[in-house]
Formats: C-alpha cells, sequence, structure tokens
C-alpha cells in the first residue's frame, strides 16, 4: 500500500532541527563519558577492530537523552569495563525536555497538534518520561501512547 492510495491530504511536512546546548554539570558528565569511550575506541581502531565505533556512537547518543541513567559499558570478550557514566538526578528537567515542553505547549497553544517520536525505545525508553512530564504540564491527551519498535 502507498500513501497516494489512502486519497487522504496530508499537512506539508517539515523537519526542524533544534541544537539544544546541555546544562554545565550535564556537559561535563558526558565529557568524562566520553573522553574515556574514545580512549578505549582508539586503543581498539589501533589495533584493528572497529567494534566499538557503534558503541562509541550508541551509548553518547542515549546518555544525552536520558543522563539520570547509569550507562556501563564492557568489552563483550573480556567483560572489562571500557567506560561508566556518571548517572545525574533524575528528578530534574533537563535542556532536551525544556525544550520539548515549550514546542508543545506553544503547538497547543497555537491548537496545533504535536507527535513526538523517540528513538532507542527498546534500549533505552524514555518514553514514560516524556509522558510524565508532558502529562504533568497538561500536554498529553488522547494518543499519548508507546508504540516501541522492535531494534530502535
Amino acid at each position: 500500500m502507498k500513501l497516494s492510495d489512502l486519497n487522504i491530504a496530508l499537512p506539508p511536512y517539515r523537519e526542524i532541527a533544534h541544537s539544544i546546548d546541555m546544562e554545565p554539570e550535564q556537559k561535563e558528565a558526558y565529557r568524562s563519558f566520553q573522553d574515556d569511550l574514545l580512549t578505549e575506541l582508539r586503543m581498539a581502531l589501533n589495533q584493528g577492530s572497529k567494534r566499538l565505533l557503534g558503541v562509541y556512537l550508541q551509548a553518547l547518543l542515549g546518555y544525552s537523552d536520558s543522563p539520570w541513567v547509569q550507562e556501563i559499558i564492557k568489552d563483550k570478550e573480556s567483560g572489562r569495563v571500557l567506560a561508566e557514566s556518571t548517572p545525574l538526578p533524575e528528578n530534574t528537567l533537563y535542556p532536551k525536555e525544556k525544550e520539548l515542553l515549550r514546542i508543545c505547549t506553544e503547538a497547543k497553544r497555537d491548537n496545533r497538534k504535536t507527535v513526538v517520536y523517540c528513538v532507542h525505545t527498546e534500549t533505552r525508553d524514555i518514553t514514560e518520561r516524556l509522558k510524565k512530564i508532558l502529562g504533568d504540564a497538561g500536554l498529553a491527551g488522547r494518543g499519548a501512547e508507546s508504540r516501541k519498535g522492535k531494534g530502535r
């Protein structure tokens, strides 16, 4: 089935990227985690192994979305801990969440619908937290349910 088979008019689609700065404590914890991972990645690359490239990328992407979760990265072969993140307070509203609230509040004020997509829902699921944050702000109405995707 194709979208054209549905014979419905959709509104224009556009994506707008927002660059959000971390708060100082978050940035410091992120950099420390990144430095530890980068040291291990460089050692692996120097030995001809690219096996940590994906681990490096996914761990840092995930940590920036959920800095309250401690990430422990282990070598799958030896079990050795390669890097550990410093978990930050869970009861803090982080900059990306504040920006999401701003965007959703503005959309509600302008009577526009909003859809929030999350990645890493299988391994680093933040959907329940976002539903609570949006719900506490009176923004999670009908249809505020998770649709977890395999391997995301």
